[in-house]
């Protein structure tokens, strides 16, 4: 006797994605391309910690590719660690690690990935060590 395949999750409708930013996040706004309304853009501050700066992230969204988070402010250093120069976005994880697919929600794991980074970006700016996970690019 076989078992049954677990069922695969279904995949974040865009509008899913966009109720789930607004409920955790409201202070982000979102904008849909008007080309192609599957391309998203939310953009809104974060507080990483009381004592650190508040941070303005955009992050851009494309139903089916992993999303690009990106700094608008404050200004980051000439070369941050854990950066994707080319794009100007951050590096949130190492895909041995975690795998971005269209099931994965936003507001669950990308905003406090980037959370982390800004967190650990401001430590590492104070002490010169990345106190987060880390592996070589």
């Amino acid at each position: 006797m076989t078992r049954p395949a677990s069922p695969r999750p279904k995949p974040y409708r865009v509008a899913a994605q966009v109720a789930a930013m607004r409920q955790r996040y409201p202070q982000f706004t979102v904008r849909a391309s008007l080309s192609d309304p599957r391309f998203l853009t939310f953009t809104g501050e974060v507080l990483a910690h009381e004592t650190l700066p508040v941070y303005t992230l955009r992050i851009s969204y494309c139903y089916n590719q992993p999303p690009l988070v990106q700094v608008l402010a404050p200004a980051l250093v000439e070369t941050p660690p854990h950066f994707y120069a080319d794009t100007q976005s951050l590096c949130l994880y190492h895909p041995r690690d975690f795998t971005w697919s269209r099931e994965v929600s936003l507001a669950a794991e990308i905003v406090p990935r980037a959370v982390g980074w800004v967190y650990f970006y401001e430590k590492w700016l104070q002490s010169g060590e990345w106190f987060g996970d880390e592996a070589p690019h």
